[in-house]
């Protein structure tokens, strides 16, 4: 009888610890900085990518409708060929303000973004996701990059 009251009482603070946790999350908005690295993927060896060939890259501060999933075949190897899923964003979005305050509503389930400005210039591929937000002070609703919230 002890043990089923032990487990029953385990039990209940599992279920109210799970039910009270929130879906949205806060954060600020922040310049997104993303580093790239064009050995990343490609050593031979099992060596690591040389941190000394890391490109600091600012991304565009915008915020989108929507954007679409798409599978695009990804260059690791001369013998090692698939497709990964990335998100793609095309076109010029909304611009962003620095320190405005955020709710986060939803996250792409990719991890790799692929972004065409729409102007004529070549798409480029970034080892960043995607996240909705609601800009507090507008109401206003969008995608944009995982590095662009500074999360609380």
């Amino acid at each position: 009888m002890r043990m089923f009251l032990m487990f029953s009482v385990m039990i209940s603070c599992f279920i109210i610890s799970c039910g009270s946790t929130s879906l949205t999350q806060n954060g600020t908005l922040k310049q997104p900085i993303v580093m790239i690295n064009p050995d990343k993927g490609v050593k031979f060896g099992g060596g690591q990518a040389s941190k000394l060939r890391d490109i600091k890259t600012n991304l565009a501060f915008e915020l989108w409708d929507s954007f679409e999933y798409k599978k695009i075949a990804s260059n690791q190897s001369a013998w090692q060929e698939g497709k990964e899923e990335y998100c793609v964003i095309s076109g010029k979005g909304v611009e962003l303000s620095i320190g405005e305050k955020v709710e986060v509503i939803d996250e792409a389930r990719c991890l790799k973004s692929q972004f065409s400005a729409g102007d004529g210039t070549p798409s480029r591929r970034f080892p960043v996701g995607l996240v909705k937000i609601r800009i507090i002070s507008t109401g206003q609703e969008g995608w944009t990059w995982t590095k662009s919230v500074e999360f609380e």
